[in-house]
């Protein structure tokens, strides 16, 4: 993702005399000098995009119901059904400029917000090879249909978006 951020570049910056004051004692006349930083700022507005990646944990809970076969060394199956998607974390970094002493003027964020709830569709099959007893090897493509998009939709227009994977590993039988 991405921020527009408009500032004007930090120049450095001056002591400024606002007051002075003058001390006596002693016979002397001894002048006081009451000072404040100030800081200078280019007048010329400028423009950064700053990329940020942005991370979002959700927690799936699926419902699937399917069909399969196991035989001697091969198996396969098939499983189809909803699945929700519950936010449980986000953590969206603050604004990156290279120098942190700039002015910013305004920032505007390119990215649409998260939903905390969706919903898919999922339907997945795969076909398992049997290692030895109670251990398999599994190779399962899966099709994922988002019944509602993640990005909150105020803001944005998006067609309805799936995904298509991938899935292997060891199943491991009690």
């Amino acid at each position: 993702g991405n921020y527009k951020i408009d500032y004007n570049k930090y120049l450095g910056a001056y002591q400024d005399v606002y007051d002075v004051t003058f001390d006596t004692t002693g016979g002397q006349v001894i002048p006081i000098y009451h000072t404040e930083t100030v800081k200078v700022y280019d007048t010329i507005d400028r423009i950064s995009i700053s990329p940020t990646k942005r991370k979002f944990t959700y927690l799936n809970i699926p419902v699937l119901f399917g069909y399969g076969n196991e035989g001697r060394w091969f198996g396969w199956y098939v499983k189809a059904g909803p699945s929700l998607s519950v936010l449980i974390h986000e953590n969206i970094p603050d604004i990156n400029l290279t120098d942190s002493q700039n002015k910013i003027l305004d920032v505007e964020n390119e990215l649409p917000g998260r939903l905390k709830t969706n919903w898919q569709f999922v339907f997945t099959g795969g076909v398992s090879y049997k290692l030895g007893n109670s251990l398999s090897f599994t190779l399962e493509p899966v099709f994922r249909y988002y019944i509602n998009s993640a990005y909150e939709q105020s803001n944005v227009t998006l067609k309805t978006p799936y995904s298509i994977g991938i899935r292997a590993g060891f199943v491991l039988g009690f």
